[in-house]
């Protein structure tokens, strides 16, 4: 999962979000169709200010934000002390050795607030007086059948109450982790679509094209040649006979190193 999203990210989500299409968006801002989608579609493409201040102010949200000097939409300078954080949970935030934008989306889900409810009850051991009433009661009730009408254990009953008692610390630690792997749950299925997989399947598929240029050239140094040129991006149909040459003694000078170091390797 990234750690931030791009300006095509955020603009894509802020349209879905309103359920634009890019016509009626074009529509709104008087910003024309093909710029809107080069905006949205091309993260090496030049936007103009302009365009970002009128597509910041049509939605409600900072330039800043689109341009991915803040990740707040809202917020653009809060005191520190009125969230009431650590120094040290200060400090975790802001080494970025954690994916804050995750962080973010756990406090906002829905069902965080329940999570956090349960961890409470059960560091303060707030619940477990409850717990052990209700299970004092049920055990009382099975010593009562047992002694004054001689039901014994194997009676249904009996069972029923036994079955009853909970054990208080193990309760409140599944309800913790139930509602903690929903809320991952959810997270899961909203970054399923996240541009990490696409970036794999494109890499994949460099290197497949590449291995096709070799497999299909019968001469296989001229076929390592022209997989160092599409690597580096240059056109082999384009190479006169001297740059051939010059890119084949590239490729036997890094065949006899890896030979050398793969011989010393193996020593």
């Amino acid at each position: 999962m990234k750690t931030t999203l791009t300006l095509q990210e955020k603009l894509r989500d802020l349209r879905d979000e309103q359920g634009l299409t890019l016509s009626i968006l074009a529509g709104k801002t008087g910003i024309p169709l093909s710029t809107l989608q080069r905006m949205e579609g091309n993260e090496d493409m030049r936007v103009g200010y302009q365009d970002v201040a009128a597509l910041a102010k049509f939605y409600g949200v900072s330039t800043d934000y689109l341009m991915g000097l803040t990740d707040n939409r809202l917020y653009r300078q809060i005191e520190i002390d009125k969230l009431r954080l650590s120094d040290e949970a200060i400090e975790v935030l802001k080494d970025k050795k954690i994916n804050n934008r995750l962080i973010s989306e756990m406090l906002a889900h829905p069902d965080f607030l329940r999570l956090m409810q349960s961890v409470e009850l059960y560091i303060d051991r707030k619940f477990l007086s409850q717990i052990g009433q209700m299970n004092e009661l049920y055990r009382f009730a099975e010593t009562t059948l047992k002694s004054k009408a001689y039901i014994a254990d194997g009676d249904e009953n009996i069972a029923y109450l036994q079955d009853a008692v909970v054990n208080e610390d193990g309760y409140l630690r599944f309800q913790i982790t139930e509602r903690f792997n929903n809320l991952l749950k959810d997270l899961f299925e909203l970054h399923k679509r996240d541009a990490l997989p696409d970036e794999q399947t494109n890499i994949l598929r460099e290197t497949m094209d590449l291995l096709a240029v070799y497999l299909n050239e019968p001469d296989k140094e001229r076929g390592k040649v022209m997989m160092l040129a599409k690597q580096i991006g240059l056109d082999f149909s384009e190479l006169d006979d001297g740059e051939i040459a010059d890119m084949k003694r590239v490729v036997r000078i890094a065949q006899n190193h890896a030979g050398q170091t793969g011989g010393r390797r193996r020593k």
